[in-house]
């Protein structure tokens, strides 16, 4: 008979390592000035099933808000997410300062939660 607390461990680790990805993606995504590398990544995460509601919603406030310049964001992307009726999004952790987009290898990024979400149970 198999231990329940044991076979949930793997599940929960994989999930954390999964929202760890996505924030971290989102992050990126926030910090860049590349209108191609945003485009980019939203086609890529299009059919990606987000594992946090609050991801979600970030990655939608972006699509949404991807045609207005990156200086408008900080004021933008809250807005729409209020629009969307997600008005608690704790944009601080996306729009903070410690988002260095120079230091993040988006692509590196998106394949490592493509190779998570396929082994996802």
């Amino acid at each position: 008979m198999s231990n329940p607390v044991q076979s949930a461990a793997p599940d929960h680790f994989h999930s954390q390592t999964i929202s760890r990805l996505e924030l971290a993606i989102l992050r990126a995504l926030c910090g860049t000035n590349s209108a191609n590398r945003l485009a980019h990544a939203l086609r890529e995460l299009e059919p990606h099933q987000w594992s946090n509601p609050e991801h979600r919603v970030v990655y939608q406030a972006l699509a949404s808000a991807s045609a207005i310049s990156r200086r408008e964001w900080h004021d933008e992307l809250p807005a729409q997410a209020t629009r969307m009726g997600f008005p608690d999004v704790e944009w601080k952790m996306y729009l903070g300062e410690s988002t260095d987009p120079q230091q993040t290898n988006l692509s590196d990024l998106l394949r490592e939660l493509k190779a998570e979400t396929a082994r996802r149970p």
